[in-house]
């Protein structure tokens, strides 16, 4: 069973509407301890056991995937 938290609607919206205007967007979100920082364009959002992620491409051309419950900021 996974712990993943929903989030709110309005930023899984926001999110939809970034990925479908290509959209940059600043992302911020902590993981195995570690705060992250990065711009990227939204590219899709997808579910794995139970849990939502975003997939997106930083400024330097790395694809990451971000579960979304870990996001703190999104601008």
């Amino acid at each position: 069973m996974s712990d993943y938290q929903s989030i709110p609607c309005a930023d899984y919206d926001r999110l939809e509407r970034a990925i479908l205007h290509r959209e940059r967007l600043r992302l911020r979100w902590r993981e195995g301890g570690v705060e992250h920082l990065e711009w990227g364009q939204p590219l899709d959002l997808v579910t794995e056991k139970g849990a939502e992620f975003l997939v997106f491409r930083s400024l330097r051309g790395t694809t990451l995937r971000v579960r979304l419950d870990r996001l703190r900021v999104l601008l």
